[in-house]
């Protein structure tokens, strides 16, 4: 049963009680800590987002480009509505070439086809005619030098069209440093609690030397002996052990 105090408080219209929510929206507003290498967290702006901290480093923050490119402003003026047809001017037309084994059909401003327009030279450009010593680069299509920046990579800065400073080489190189996999070439001690090289110990030697002077090559023999192989060394473990020793073959 509530008391008076909290009566009041309920019926009063200045009482909101969302302090609570309000620091939990706080905490929500928090940039989490950044969990990476320290190199990246020296050079991390925190005023940034990802996308810029990224592009200010030289990299690329995703490996799909889409979305990225700048839309022409008269992209939005020239769209075409449904059921409409593009009309293009008379100097656009007459200034777009005619490719080989094509034609253009010339109408009046009624529709009426008034003639066909066919490349005369399309003859005489044939494939059996044609140059086959042709320079590769003349074969190409012409691309804007924008739009190349931006999808071509430069080999020596390793960025998507851009290049960057030597401290971010500096950043560049340490990151490449922790993605190298550790291997006893390029570092002087690596821990060996995963696959790596064992030594058997004083005991396991004693353990093989017996029934090698006892049975000899025979490894069949050597897993049977109860005795002499109480932990029940199958062939394949007495074989490998024996070869890490030099006892075997």
């Amino acid at each position: 049963m509530a008391n008076p105090r909290q009566r009041r408080k309920a019926r009063s219209s200045s009482h909101r009680p969302v302090m609570h929510s309000r620091s939990a929206k706080r905490n929500l507003k928090k940039t989490p800590t950044i969990r990476g290498p320290k190199a990246l967290q020296e050079v991390w702006d925190k005023r940034r987002t990802v996308k810029q901290n990224y592009a200010a480093l030289g990299l690329a923050h995703t490996l799909n480009p889409g979305g990225t490119e700048n839309r022409p402003a008269e992209a939005a003026e020239s769209e075409i509505q449904p059921g409409q047809q593009r009309i293009l001017p008379e100097y656009e037309t007459d200034q777009l070439p005619i490719p080989c084994g094509f034609g253009r059909i010339i109408r009046d401003e009624s529709g009426n086809v008034v003639c066909i327009g066919i490349n005369e030279d399309s003859n005489q450009n044939s494939p059996d005619k044609r140059d086959v010593s042709l320079d590769m680069r003349q074969s190409e299509p012409l691309v804007d030098a924008e739009v190349l920046a931006k999808w071509s990579m430069d080999e020596n800065t390793h960025t998507m069209g851009t290049s960057r400073e030597k401290s971010n080489q500096d950043v560049m190189h340490a990151l490449k440093q922790l993605s190298t996999p550790q291997t006893a070439l390029n570092i002087l001690s690596f821990s060996l609690s995963g696959m790596g090289p064992r030594r058997p110990s004083t005991g396991e030697v004693a353990y093989l030397q017996r029934l090698v002077d006892k049975h000899g090559d025979n490894l069949a023999g050597m897993a049977q002996d109860h005795r002499l192989n109480p932990e029940q060394r199958t062939i394949g473990q007495l074989q490998s052990s024996l070869h890490r020793l030099g006892l075997y073959g």
